[in-house]
């Protein structure tokens, strides 16, 4: 029979616990048959608690209690030995501090010494345009090591948060391109036929008084602000040709400003516009030709 005798302080059965005491091959009493009655299970009486077989200070312990049948406490024992030895982690409680998380629990799985250990991957495609802030890089390392995290876990963190910078780049160039485009036709619409030459007069005013700084940041997208475009083509129409050197010759005027100078003359009665005799009736009705292909640019 078996005979239990205590528990190991794991709170599995012990080598000790069990002993294994056979009735010698052809001896022993009529119990034997019982025995092998009880081979496949549990060992008594058919239906009785295996338990009950046990040492009253041990058959009522909690650890016992999960246990249908003997053979599965048996079980649980042989698969508790194998343990034994083996390298284990203690789970440090639940108010351990950081550093007692690091040193017990993730230096032991992994964790690099120190934050420069790390290994981040280098083959994702990152754009020449798009800068990687080495500061921002570090930092990342820093509080990866502080907070415990393990080679592989830093390295997969560092591939996605790339990889959405990388998205994002793209987007805004391709957002950029289109309100590039939107600026264009609002600024076509609106200047009409003095478009090329009211751009002309933007960038001579640029030229002449922005540094450096303000130019990149006028090629890299805030040049093309309809407003801000607008702003420098009246500071060189104000300036004057003595002021801004290189300023075009003969500047069209916009379909506003046309329409205006048209009605202008042909509200001059007395002009030469009607007059077919005077000497610059010819000059006029070229003039006023011109004018009226300015403020109307569509027809």
């Amino acid at each position: 029979m078996f005979n239990f005798g205590h528990l190991s302080p794991l709170g599995y059965l012990s080598p000790k616990a069990i002993g294994f005491s056979f009735a010698e091959e052809g001896g022993g009493s009529g119990d034997a048959g019982a025995g092998d009655a009880g081979a496949g299970g549990d060992t008594g009486t058919a239906g009785a608690d295996w338990r009950e077989t046990l040492a009253p200070e041990i058959k009522a312990h909690p650890v016992l209690q999960k246990y249908k049948t003997s053979n599965d406490a048996v079980k649980a024992l042989v698969e508790a030995q194998s343990l034994i030895g083996a390298e284990k982690i203690i789970m440090p409680s639940k108010d351990a501090t950081s550093d007692e998380w690091n040193e017990r629990v993730f230096n032991r799985l992994g964790r690099p010494a120190s934050p420069d250990k790390y290994v981040l991957p280098t083959d994702l495609n990152i754009p020449k345009e798009l800068p990687i802030d080495e500061n921002l890089t570090k930092n990342y390392k820093a509080i990866a090591h502080k907070t415990g995290l393990l080679p592989n876990q830093v390295s997969e963190l560092y591939k996605w948060f790339i990889g959405e910078q990388i998205i994002g780049y793209e987007n805004m160039g391709k957002a950029q391109i289109v309100k590039k485009q939107e600026a264009e036709t609002a600024m076509r619409t609106e200047y009409g036929a003095a478009y090329d030459q009211n751009m002309a007069l933007a960038q001579k005013v640029v030229g002449r008084f922005a540094d450096a700084g303000v130019i990149e940041s006028l090629i890299n997208g805030k040049g093309n602000d309809p407003a801000l475009i607008k702003m420098f083509v009246n500071i060189g129409k104000i300036m004057g040709e003595d002021q801004l050197a290189g300023k075009p010759k003969g500047l069209t005027l916009q379909p506003d400003e046309a329409l205006v100078e048209l009605r202008k003359l042909e509200a001059d009665m007395k002009g030469p516009l009607y007059d077919k005799n005077h000497p610059e009736h010819a000059a006029v009705m070229a003039k006023r030709e011109a004018l009226y292909e300015q403020a109307h640019p569509a027809e």
